[in-house]
């Protein structure tokens, strides 16, 4: 699904090859590209009525409130996004948990998130970025959608040389954190 796309942008088919550019960029990597048949990919036309998406600056009307913030760097509708894209024919409360939304924003910023959630669903934002490899569309769309959103995999990256912490003494406790999502049989 993509956000941030006005009328314009959806009848000159700028929002149709962002996704299916998207989706190559999905399936170009292995295991993915070896298992393509697996995967049914369905796609759904998100009318915005302005095209891109919010910053902290600025506010934009499209359809699922995406924005660039401070505080999570970026969010979303996230109940409105698993609203839309449930409405596909195949998708039912049997397998709602098997739902995985990658949301094709329509920015060229180079921000991302994936939100996963304990019984299987997950989204993942993933803007068309203009930055240089590995922070361009493939490698964002990578990163977040093959890696996170549907892989369940956590960052392998050192953002504070310390350890995790074992104790529960009012600092962040990374560890539970980290056991959470292992019960999840992610990460």
């Amino acid at each position: 699904i993509g956000d941030g796309y006005n009328a314009a942008s959806i009848a000159d088919g700028t929002y149709l090859a962002n996704i299916n550019e998207q989706v190559e960029n999905f399936f170009g990597i292995p295991p993915y590209s070896t298992y393509r048949n697996y995967f049914n990919v369905y796609t759904r036309i998100a009318l915005s009525q302005e095209e891109g998406v919010g910053t902290v600056n600025t506010m934009k009307k499209n359809r699922f409130g995406t924005t660039f913030s401070n505080v999570k760097g970026m969010d979303g509708d996230i109940s409105a996004i698993f609203d839309y894209a449930s409405q596909v024919p195949t998708i039912n409360e049997k397998n709602f948990e098997q739902i995985f939304v990658v949301v094709v924003l329509n920015t060229t910023m180079c921000v991302s998130l994936s939100h996963l959630y304990g019984n299987g669903p997950a989204q993942s934002f993933c803007p068309m970025s203009s930055a240089p490899y590995p922070n361009d569309t493939r490698g964002i769309l990578q990163h977040e959608a093959c890696g996170h959103g549907f892989g369940k995999l956590g960052d392998e990256l050192i953002t504070v040389n310390q350890f995790i912490e074992l104790c529960e003494c009012g600092s962040p406790n990374h560890l539970k954190g980290l056991q959470d999502f292992h019960a999840y049989g992610f990460f």
